[in-house]
């Protein structure tokens, strides 16, 4: 009789083991390797960033720069660093005790950092009636947090830009008139622009050249110099913009004169401003007249005319003895209850009038 033989001990197991171990480090040094060629890559972006910077007039210098970021990031860390940009209407210097350049290397988009207290200081020219004066400007914040984003092909927009600034001091009398800063809780700044020669396309209207969105979070001037809280302060402010046109203009007189009659214009989405649960939105398009001034219509809608009138007497300087109440065209209930008043603002012949009361002049936005 047959005896049935033993089975035979399988050996394949007693290796996956040592085979998943081998696997596992075969894709680390892939990666590692994956990410030393895409580091060498962001760093050439770095560099390639520094010198359209310089391409733009604007120098960028530092004392030392450290890469690493391994295994989830691509990072270079500059120290010490200084920027600076003498134009026309504009010239700046910063200084940053350090910044912070991250990016993942399967993410095209760059994010900033800037650590300690970064503090720019400036010259603006700040057009009046009767002439364009440079004033200076200081601003110093706690921290800063940018980030690019550079799309593919196809892409609606080509470029996005955003900036927060924290905790922001801006001290800028002359234009303010006050020698007395303006205090910022929170700052931010968004920008996006289409493929460079082309805008987008906006049916009608000419293409969109830029947009740009700022937000301010309890925001206003110091009650006195040297207070650190603002004695005007709104609780929220909000501005949207597009610019559209054939062209993206500078700000140069030909250019203007070129974007301009090319049927150009500067649309104001919404400005809005909220304080103690009192609300203003404004809306609006600009265009330029012939001597380069702004050109145009704001129309207001207010819940509390008195308030608003005071807030902006209060942040411009100007003094009217006339109510704004009686420039109200028309009142409205909205679904929440509040009651909403409407003025028309106008831009024209150098001023911004409310009815036929000037509320301050206007100048050539470049001579």
């Amino acid at each position: 009789m047959l005896q049935p033989s033993a089975p035979q001990k399988r050996s394949n197991g007693r290796y996956a083991p040592f085979l998943l171990l081998l696997l596992l480090v075969g894709l680390i040094i892939a990666y590692a390797l994956y990410w030393r060629s895409a580091s060498a890559r962001f760093q050439l972006e770095v560099d390639r960033a520094i010198a359209d910077l310089s391409d733009q007039s604007i120098a960028l210098d530092f004392s030392d720069r450290k890469v690493g970021g391994f295994p989830f990031q691509l990072k270079t860390t500059l120290t010490a660093v200084r920027v600076a940009q003498a134009g026309a209407g504009l010239s700046w210097r910063a200084r940053f005790p350090e910044l912070v350049i991250v990016a993942q290397p399967w993410n095209a988009s760059l994010v900033l950092y800037g650590g300690g207290t970064p503090e720019i200081e400036g010259e603006i020219d700040w057009p009046t009636r009767a002439e364009t004066r440079r004033y200076p400007f200081t601003l110093a914040a706690d921290g800063l947090r940018a980030s690019f984003r550079r799309g593919n092909a196809g892409d609606q927009f080509s470029t996005q830009n955003a900036f927060q600034l924290n905790a922001v001091n801006l001290n800028a009398p002359k234009i303010f008139g006050k020698d007395v800063p303006l205090l910022a809780e929170k700052l931010a700044l968004y920008l996006r622009f289409p493929p460079t020669g082309g805008g987008e396309s906006g049916g009608l209207d000419a293409p969109i050249q830029a947009q740009l969105s700022l937000s301010a979070g309890n925001f206003g001037l110091a009650g006195s110099e040297g207070n650190q809280a603002p004695a005007t302060r709104i609780d929220e402010a909000n501005l949207a913009l597009t610019l559209r046109g054939e062209t993206r203009p500078r700000r140069t007189v030909s250019e203007l004169i070129r974007w301009n009659e090319g049927g150009g214009t500067l649309d104001l989405d919404a400005a809005t401003v909220s304080q103690d649960g009192k609300e203003a939105v404004l809306k609006g398009t600009f265009a330029l007249d012939e001597r380069l001034r702004p050109l145009g219509a704001l129309d207001g809608k207010v819940t509390d005319v008195e308030w608003f009138q005071g807030l902006w007497q209060n942040i411009s300087g100007a003094d009217s003895s006339t109510s704004w109440r009686s420039e109200v065209t028309d009142r409205n209930v909205r679904s929440d209850g509040k009651t909403v008043a409407s003025l028309s603002f106008q831009l024209q012949n150098g001023a911004l009038l409310l009815g036929d009361t000037e509320l301050f002049s206007v100048a050539p936005i470049a001579r």
